[in-house]
């Protein structure tokens, strides 16, 4: 039986597993369930490598690495968001598990290369 104290640290540990990096991309599923997680982090995995994929400059994909990524169960209707805060701003995605026929994270960063870089206010 677990106590209270290992409980709760057993559910750190677990939240601190779903902040992680892929590829130079820091991606935020803390509030995922454990289901959600294991459902959609293959697809944010693919999405990444659509990505990569794509032949953007060098210098491109560094400023799309440092927007940060957030999985957000509770975001309905869009697919995903870009926020322009911040030095870089930051993108909310829903937790479906894209199809890599979708470039829905590379849509989404591109926002942000408009936003913070080529200085676009509506992209």
């Amino acid at each position: 039986m677990l106590t209270a104290t290992a409980a709760a640290q057993s559910a750190s540990q677990s939240g601190a597993e779903r902040q992680l990096a892929f590829r130079g991309f820091q991606i935020d599923a803390r509030a995922l369930s454990e289901e959600q997680f294991k459902r959609v982090l293959p697809a944010i995995k693919q999405q990444i490598l659509v990505v990569e994929s794509v032949g953007l400059r060098k210098v491109a994909l560094e400023f799309l690495r440092n927007i940060p990524l957030e999985i957000d169960p509770r975001l309905h209707g869009n697919t995903g968001v870009y926020f322009a805060n911040g030095e870089y701003g930051e993108i909310k995605l829903q937790a479906v598990a894209f199809s890599d026929k979708q470039p829905i994270l590379l849509h989404e960063l591109l926002h942000g290369y408009h936003f913070k870089i080529l200085k676009v206010d509506r992209p």
